[in-house]
């Protein structure tokens, strides 16, 4: 992963940090969930990256490895401030929450998709949709209800 720095004073765009040795297959996929945090998915596993400060520096660091999905994880999608969620390629949605500076499971949700899960999407506020392998599109509530 290569992070980037916008130098406002020049309009120009820098390389600022290079993570590495972080996932052991190529990323699927990655997500801005607020300024200090940001999510990148792969392989069986999602890592959490966290803005610390090195020597007054500002750098990400890696601060979090979930590991719950047993194929690819293909999508990430914020829906709330403290929550995101996580498709994968084992047909699974994961609900997870922030609390106490740490991201734990809130909800793991039976899908009623027969393929790999592609692609999450927000729709209006308390929905969001899934789109699968199998030629279907699901629309849930937050909660993890089906419509």
């Amino acid at each position: 992963i290569i992070v980037w720095k916008y130098l406002k004073n020049t309009d120009a765009i820098k390389k600022y940090q290079v993570l590495k040795n972080h996932h052991n297959y190529y990323i699927k996929t990655l997500l801005k969930f607020d300024d200090k945090i940001f999510v990148s998915a792969s392989f069986m596993s999602i890592i959490i990256w966290k803005l610390n400060y090195d020597n007054d520096k500002e750098v990400f660091e890696l601060s979090q490895k979930l590991s719950c999905h047993s194929k690819f994880v293909r999508s990430l999608l914020k829906i709330s401030n403290t929550i995101f969620i996580s498709c994968s390629e084992d047909n699974s949605i994961i609900q997870w929450k922030y609390y106490n500076g740490a991201f734990n499971i809130l909800n793991s949700i039976k899908t009623h998709h027969s393929d790999s899960i592609n692609y999450c999407m927000s729709l209006t506020e308390g929905f969001f949709c899934t789109a699968s392998n199998d030629s279907n599109i699901n629309i849930w509530k937050i909660n993890g209800e089906k419509i």
